[in-house]
Formats: structure tokens, C-alpha cells, sequence
């Protein structure tokens, strides 16, 4: 996994009815199976221009003594891909946090302070998503499982793929079960089975750390017709002020 990959978390493919033409650079150690499975919902989460995603994410964090603590966040997400839009939504039960995306501008907006901020990105929505990453340290939830290609961010030639099992279920979702094992960090992927391979689960085990940290995701995809005007559209809340973005090295 890459490093701009730090939530979870290759279009080589071409899919005709069930049947996957794999690309000869494959390493030997990525399993053919696992990689078919990856591909196809790399390829089916492409197609996909207006959708939503509601995850369920628990992170590991030590708080001492060995003690470790789960910490529960819930978001949405809405993308529209044809307008280069996109808005998050995550709380944790203590803050709120808003990303917004839309005509080549950034918006972050921060629900406990009331604090928001701007800046110009590409309008392309997935460079708009990298140009944050990269520049602002702004990272958008389930950013590597959504933007276009992204088997080319879950999976580097250093990293083992396995093919688990296509026995597992999540949350009464039928589906295969991949393994994504590198040398700082296993991934796991639980992906639907049928005709719309969407990831259901993800699962990070990082292998430094206190009590080798894990970051659990559940996810619910659903694809849209259109959204409201007003989705992509930021509003300050009365009592908001606009700051600006923190110089990171």
C-alpha cells in the first residue's frame, strides 16, 4: 500500500461477462484469483459516476499500561464524478467534519470550533482528492477505494495477494475475502460477490505499534440518479469563521 494510503486502505484489466485478462507483469506472489477479484471492483467502482458511501470505521489508539481503545467515527459521502463533486461527512461522537469538493474549490469545515477553510484544487475530482492529500494533508475517508484506479494505491510488486476465502459474509453480504500483505501493514478486503463487486469491509492491521493497531471499516455503497443542488454547496453556519491552512512540512 502506498504511503499517501493511510486511512485503510490500475485499469490492466479488461472484464467480459466473468473472465479476466490479467496483466503478464503480475508478480508471481500475487495470487491470479485474489487479483481477478480486486480488479473487477476496481473496474465496477470506476463505472460508478453518482453514488454514495456510508462507512462505519474503528481505529485502534493506546491510551497506556498496554490499554488499547477502539474509537468509533460514522461518514458519508456523496460524489458525483461527471461535476468533479464530492462532500464527507464524519462524526465521532465529539466533532464533526465536513470535506467539500466541487468546481476545482476545497472546502474544510470543522463543526466544533466553526471553523472552515478554502483553497483552489484541480477540477478533476481525483486530482482535486491527491492535491489535498498532498498539499494540505487533507484526506478525504475511503479516499483509496474510491478515486479512479485505486488497485493501483491498495497494491505495490513488495506486497503479498491472497486469496482468502469466497465464503465470508458481512453484515448478510456474500463475499470474497482478499488479503493484502506487506512488510509495515496486512489489508484485508471483503468484497460483495455478483454483479456488483463493492467493498463491504476493510480491515488494517499495522505491525508497529503498541498491540499492532488495527483500523476496521464497514462500508455501504448505493448508486444515485442525481443529488440536491445544495449537496456540494457550502453554507457557514451563523458563528463560523474562515481561517486558513496550516503550513505542514
Amino acid at each position: 500500500m502506498k504511503a499517501i494510503i493511510r486511512t485503510i486502505l490500475v485499469l490492466l484489466v479488461t472484464v467480459m461477462t466473468n473472465s479476466v485478462v490479467y496483466a503478464e507483469s503480475d508478480p508471481e506472489h500475487w495470487d491470479a484469483k485474489a487479483v481477478g477479484v480486486l480488479r473487477q471492483m476496481d473496474d465496477y467502482t470506476d463505472s460508478m459516476d453518482k453514488f454514495v458511501i456510508k462507512a462505519e470505521s474503528y481505529l485502534d489508539a493506546s491510551i497506556g499500561s498496554g490499554r488499547i481503545i477502539s474509537n468509533a467515527t460514522r461518514t458519508r459521502i456523496s460524489v458525483d464524478r461527471s461535476s468533479g463533486s464530492l462532500h464527507s461527512f464524519t462524526n465521532d461522537g465529539k466533532h464533526t467534519r465536513e470535506i467539500f469538493l466541487h468546481k476545482g474549490g476545497l472546502i474544510v469545515y470543522s463543526g466544533k470550533q466553526k471553523f472552515y477553510t478554502r483553497a483552489d484544487v484541480p477540477e478533476d475530482l481525483d486530482k482535486g482528492l491527491m492535491f489535498a492529500l498532498e498539499e494540505f494533508n487533507v484526506e478525504t475517508p475511503a479516499q483509496d477505494l474510491l478515486v479512479l484506479g485505486s488497485l493501483e494505491y491498495l497494491v505495490t510488486d513488495e506486497e503479498d495477494v491472497v486469496y482468502v476465502t469466497g465464503d465470508s459474509s458481512i453484515r448478510g453480504v456474500d463475499c470474497h475475502h482478499v488479503l493484502i500483505s506487506g512488510p509495515h501493514a496486512d489489508m484485508q478486503i471483503w468484497i460483495e460477490k455478483g454483479d456488483k463487486p463493492t467493498p463491504q469491509r476493510t480491515l488494517m492491521i499495522f505491525k508497529q505499534g503498541e498491540g499492532l493497531p488495527r483500523h476496521d471499516v464497514f462500508l455501504e455503497w448505493s448508486a444515485r440518479d442525481g443529488f440536491d443542488a445544495a449537496t456540494f454547496k457550502f453554507e457557514p453556519p451563523d458563528g463560523a469563521r474562515e481561517i486558513g491552512f496550516i503550513d505542514t512540512p
